[in-house]
């Protein structure tokens, strides 16, 4: 995932007019933390829009809206290449691909400082502020979160089979969903065999986005994670109100 980003594939000049997103919000954190839910908080009390990357890599997929090698990956994590993320994100917010305005909430991303440099760059062309929010929490409170948190295929139909929204457990059924009364299943990617090293990865590549954000003088804040959802969102939204480019365009005054 670092390094240089590949030979970008030809597309049409970007359209840099109609509905440009206010506010891009990036949403990091350790596996668990609580980014979704967050994400979806924020897209209910204030009416932010969430872009997943892989969501937008699948339609993009579908859609042929990219070459299909772009798409060919050997991570062991099913990361994408840098070069890769690069044509997505331009031509999710460069050429209309993800039309949308407000605060965009770019959940779980970047994943590395490499990313956070373009979507920088992206910024700056669309005249859209960007700040990172940093959710954390200590490392037991995360795990168990992981080993507790279930999704529901049916409610959540993933062309992939592996669906991402948390989903809410019947109360008298824990293993059944409260919406629809179908099975709950694990996340794919938290798999026992495969959650310590997503924990391992974003550890180790967290430092050089801290540093990335520091050298672009880029808004930065660390909010701890471990309290309800309620308490999280709400300090997420101050944070987000706090900074003056993000304030005055994208946050409503209610919130404020």
């Amino acid at each position: 995932m670092t390094g240089t980003p590949a030979a970008r594939p030809l597309l049409p000049r970007p359209r840099l007019f109609g509905e440009l997103p206010t506010a891009f919000v990036a949403l990091i954190g350790p596996p668990a933390v609580g980014k979704s839910t967050v994400a979806a908080a924020l897209a209910e009390e204030v009416g932010a829009t969430t872009f997943r990357l892989r969501e937008f890599a699948q339609q993009s997929r579908i859609a042929g809206l990219l070459a299909a090698e772009l798409f060919a990956t050997t991570d062991p994590l099913g990361w994408f290449p840098d070069g890769t993320v690069d044509a997505l994100l331009r031509a999710a917010f460069l050429y209309g691909r993800f039309p949308a305005e407000g605060v965009i909430v770019l959940e779980s991303f970047p994943g590395n400082a490499v990313q956070l440099h373009l979507l920088h760059d992206i910024g700056r062309l669309r005249g859209a502020p960007l700040m990172v929010v940093e959710l954390d929490a200590a490392p037991e409170v995360v795990m168990t979160r992981a080993r507790a948190r279930r999704v529901c295929p049916t409610c959540e139909p993933d062309p992939t089979g592996d669906p991402h929204a948390p989903a809410a457990a019947d109360p008298d059924a824990p293993e059944r969903c409260g919406r629809c009364d179908g099975a709950l299943a694990r996340r794919c990617s938290d798999r026992l065999d495969v959650i310590p090293a997503r924990f391992g990865r974003y550890r180790h590549r967290l430092d050089a986005i801290r540093t990335c954000a520091t050298q672009l003088d880029m808004p930065y804040r660390r909010i701890h994670a471990s309290a309800d959802r309620a308490a999280v969102a709400s300090a997420v939204r101050s944070e987000i109100a706090s900074i003056p480019g993000i304030r005055t365009a994208a946050v409503p005054s209610s919130i404020r």
